[in-house]
């Protein structure tokens, strides 16, 4: 998670997958950690029924709230492109 830059392209030069990176605007913190606590209990709840985890991540629904108010935010742009 990265406020105000592109996470999504920092995280994956250190190796976190895309669908686990997010971007999101300082005004928009809230709805970050709601997404993140989200994302966090769909893994748990995945890996303690023997689910495949590995494509879980953060929804696009989750992206675009996290957002906030800019349009030219890398979350929102992302969003738009299915990313």
């Amino acid at each position: 998670m990265g406020a105000d830059q592109d996470a999504i392209e920092v995280g994956t030069s250190l190796g976190v997958q895309a669908n686990r990176s997010m971007s999101y605007s300082r005004d928009a913190a809230g709805p970050a950690m709601a997404a993140t606590s989200a994302m966090v209990e769909r893994l748990r709840t995945a890996r303690a029924t023997g689910a495949p985890a590995a494509d879980l991540g953060y929804t696009a629904e989750e992206r675009e709230a996290s957002a906030g108010q800019d349009p030219h935010h890398p979350t929102t742009e992302r969003a738009r492109r299915g990313r």
